[in-house]
């Protein structure tokens, strides 16, 4: 995931691309809408806290940071 990212031209891509690879979301730093079927309480406390250090406004949580919003 190192390498940087070029948007690809709409049809260039051939069948055997995924469209839904984590990696390629993750690097393109999209926003995708997302509808969850569990109750995820003060999960917008996390977003807050985020957006307060801007040297973390592209990061993506590890997966310590979400045990502790889990308790």
């Amino acid at each position: 995931m190192s390498e940087a990212y070029f948007r690809v031209e709409s049809g260039a891509l051939g069948p055997e691309e995924n469209f839904l690879s984590l990696d390629d979301i993750l690097m393109s730093h999209e926003k995708l809408p997302v509808r969850t079927e569990t109750a995820m309480p003060r999960l917008g406390a996390f977003f807050l806290e985020r957006s307060a250090g801007a040297e973390t406004d592209n990061a993506v949580p590890q997966v310590g940071s979400w045990s502790r919003w889990s308790r």
